[in-house]
């Protein structure tokens, strides 16, 4: 059937485009220094952050090893016989993971008002952010004048420990959990401007998932 050869092809599609948007990330944040005025909590902060990462990409696994289950059960089968009825759990589960976790984060059904991991809720850079360098505050916003300066266009910048984190800034916002998490901001792709490849790689993998489901529902 045309369907299981469809399947196919948006398998490769997305295997490629999972390489094309983590692979360039590979080792980008591993090196890093705490500057000499540090708090207690940042090394607590760090593993969060990575933790956070972390999750997130496993979905990328999650769904490459339910895509290749369904491709190879179509192979498998007479080209004219359907997928089992259980083997329609599998795409389910693809779709589940995307609307809970891709669009959760990205926000593209809106964001749950309390949801600090969802990019509408969360202190990113402005997606009209056109100066260079630019600022961001601490995550306590009170004062407005606590600025902290920032290359935006320094893939380091979306570190867990980013490079602009030094014994200033980690004084102005008590340490690494008073900075905005722009890690997570990187991950989910909150700005179309400031972090491109992660805004429309993520997006045209929750396309490519999607369409990869609806194929397989109807094959």
């Amino acid at each position: 059937m045309l369907a299981r050869h469809i399947l196919a092809v948006l398998f490769v599609v997305h295997v490629g485009l999972l390489l094309f948007t983590y692979v360039p990330e590979i080792g980008v944040c591993d090196v890093y220094t705490l500057p000499k005025t540090t708090y207690i909590d940042d090394e607590r902060e760090i593993n969060d952050r990575l933790t956070t990462a972390a999750q997130f990409q496993m979905l990328s696994a999650f769904e490459v090893v339910l895509m290749a289950c369904v491709v190879i059960a179509g192979k498998m089968l007479p080209a004219s016989a359907p997928l089992p009825g259980f083997m329609l759990l599998l795409p389910g589960a693809i779709l589940v993971g995307v609307i809970a976790v891709r669009m959760r984060h990205t926000g593209m059904l809106g964001c749950a008002a309390g949801d600090k991991e969802c990019c509408s809720n969360m202190i990113c850079l402005d997606y009209h952010l056109t100066t260079l360098p630019g600022t961001i505050g601490c995550n306590d916003l009170g004062d407005p004048t606590q600025q902290i300066p920032i290359l935006w266009l320094n893939r380091k910048t979306y570190c867990p420990v980013p490079h602009w984190y030094d014994s200033n800034t980690a004084t102005l916002c008590r340490g690494l959990r008073g900075t905005p998490n722009l890690a997570a901001c990187y991950q989910y792709g909150c700005s179309s401007v400031a972090t491109p490849v992660p805004y429309y790689g993520v997006r045209v993998l929750m396309l490519n998932a999607i369409l990869f489901v609806y194929v397989a529902c109807r094959s």
